[in-house]
């Protein structure tokens, strides 16, 4: 009995060895992964993204101004500050210019050897007239539509240029004329300084 409680205890000591060796085995949920945990895949690596420095091209709009179109802004512009330091009560004064847009002058010629006279003639014209009478005369750019009798040309008013002396007469004026012009005569005197009143447009 003895002997064989001996075997016995030792068989059960085995056995139990054996079970945990077995348990040990099959223990494997920690080691590999099963259907539930899924392998995770590679991490993906965005490639590096390199600073685009070039700006974007700058596009430049040029505007077309039409010559024409500017200098006739320029004369209403200055039509516009002249007027209101005129007033109009029959007073002397001499005509030096007095055009409209497509007139023709047979004794003037504009920059290209035209006699006719378009917006950028008148323009330049009159600056000249302006800037060249030096002996502090007044020079103002008025309308034949703001005085007298309004006259108009093939429908349009005249850009007319005047200047405002201390005119008692109509020889004050033609004295001042010569004047002015002095390698000018005769009829291309008259054409180009006028004697004119400048009485109140009804």
């Amino acid at each position: 009995m003895i002997v064989v409680g001996s075997a016995a205890a030792v068989l059960l000591a085995l056995g139990a060895t054996v079970a945990s060796v077995n348990a040990a085995t099959d223990d494997t949920s920690s080691v590999m992964p099963t259907a539930e945990q899924p392998i995770a895949p590679y991490p993906t690596v965005e490639p590096e993204q390199t600073p685009d420095n070039t700006a974007p091209a700058e596009t430049t709009i040029e505007e077309t101004i039409d010559p024409e179109q500017a200098a006739l802004n320029a004369l209403n512009a200055q039509h516009d500050q002249d007027l209101p330091t005129v007033s109009f009560h029959g007073q002397y004064a001499a005509q030096l210019a007095s055009k409209t847009l497509g007139i023709s002058d047979p004794y003037q010629t504009n920059r290209s050897g035209s006699h006719i006279f378009q917006a950028t003639d008148i323009l330049e014209e009159h600056q000249a007239l302006r800037e060249g009478t030096t002996d502090g005369t007044a020079v103002v750019l008025l309308k034949s539509t703001d005085y007298g009798k309004r006259q108009v040309y093939n429908g349009e008013a005249l850009w007319v240029t005047f200047a405002l002396g201390d005119f008692a007469n109509r020889d004050d004026v033609l004295a001042w004329c010569g004047n002015r012009f002095p390698q000018m005569s005769g009829a291309e005197l008259g054409n180009q300084c006028a004697v004119r009143t400048l009485a109140p447009a009804p």
